[in-house]
């Protein structure tokens, strides 16, 4: 398919202190093979903005740098970005991922091939220590009921092309409220889903890249803060007991790796009654309860649910 008259394409990569993470993200992004305009706007997040003028601009591409002029962290920065990007379509990309050359024509495509679509999202590639591990998805789209039976690794904010009328009318922001931002990429597409199927292009066009060491307890501290909000902001998430399970043993993988069995506990019980085949239910319980040490746990959550 050819797209008649390319809409212009504004990508926004919030960061804060990665300079060479951040530049192979821009490259590959001003590097696209897009017919159409496009705009790749950086907003530094509680970080001094550094110098990008050794990254090189091909023709029909511009690159601007600004700060986060709304809520510190990664949605203040992304709706900043929105905020001063002038383009027909929006997307996303965090500052230590990649693009493959076709993403953005390809998401367009689809786009304009499906009937009253307003979000694209693609297949991507995980990468830790040189081994690449694709997740690709199996339908061409997803609807909000799909969503909240079962979200899978693929759903990444870094693949996310959206109509700007509808993330400014009918979907709106991304949710500034997230405790630690935990869940905001799932919360926004919660609420994109609603109006209308999200289409699915089904090839990896995203490389994640999950290089280094990272910080369990911070990561725990937002899980176990962050899920409940994710609750109360959609109950309709506690109608999937399969999906409910798996939020709920996080929770109790997460005060366990803290160190905090008490509150692990009743959140274990709650995994293993809303998905009493789930194994890593009962591997939550046992952290629960047991002198497990916190990378124990950290493996276990792992093949459990991801985290």
């Amino acid at each position: 398919m050819t797209v008649i008259g390319w809409p212009s394409v504004a990508v926004v990569v919030p960061t804060q202190h990665r300079p060479a993470e951040l530049r192979r993200a821009v490259r590959s992004i001003l590097a696209q093979d897009y017919p159409g305009d496009l705009s790749c706007v950086v907003v530094f997040d509680q970080a001094e903005p550094f110098d990008l003028s050794d990254v090189a601009l091909p023709e029909g591409r511009s690159l601007a740098v600004t700060r986060n002029a709304r809520t510190p962290g990664g949605a203040g920065a992304k709706n900043t970005g929105v905020d001063v990007s002038f383009a027909d379509l929006v997307a996303f990309c965090d500052d230590d991922d990649e693009w493959v050359a076709g993403k953005v024509s390809a998401q367009v495509e689809a786009l304009h091939a499906g009937e009253g679509a307003k979000v694209v999202l693609c297949g991507v590639e995980f990468w830790r220590d040189g081994v690449r591990t694709p997740a690709v998805p199996t339908a061409i789209s997803i609807s909000h009921d799909d969503l909240c039976r079962s979200p899978t690794p693929e759903l990444h904010g870094s693949t996310f092309l959206v109509d700007r009328e509808a993330y400014e009318v009918d979907i709106g922001p991304y949710d500034e409220g997230c405790p630690g931002g935990y869940g905001q990429d799932f919360e926004w597409l919660l609420r994109a889903s609603k109006g209308a199927p999200v289409v699915m292009v089904r090839d990896a066009l995203v490389r994640i890249h999950r290089e280094g060491p990272s910080d369990a307890d911070e990561r725990w501290r937002v899980a176990v803060d962050g899920i409940p909000y994710l609750l109360r902001a959609h109950p309709e998430l506690r109608t999937c007991r399969r999906l409910l399970s798996r939020l709920e043993r996080t929770m109790a993988f997460g005060y366990a790796s803290l160190g905090r069995g008490r509150e692990a506990l009743p959140w274990a019980l709650r995994s293993i009654r809303h998905g009493p085949a789930e194994p890593g239910s009962y591997l939550a319980l046992v952290g629960s309860i047991a002198p497990v040490s916190p990378a124990v746990i950290d493996r276990w959550a792992t093949r459990s649910v991801g985290v």
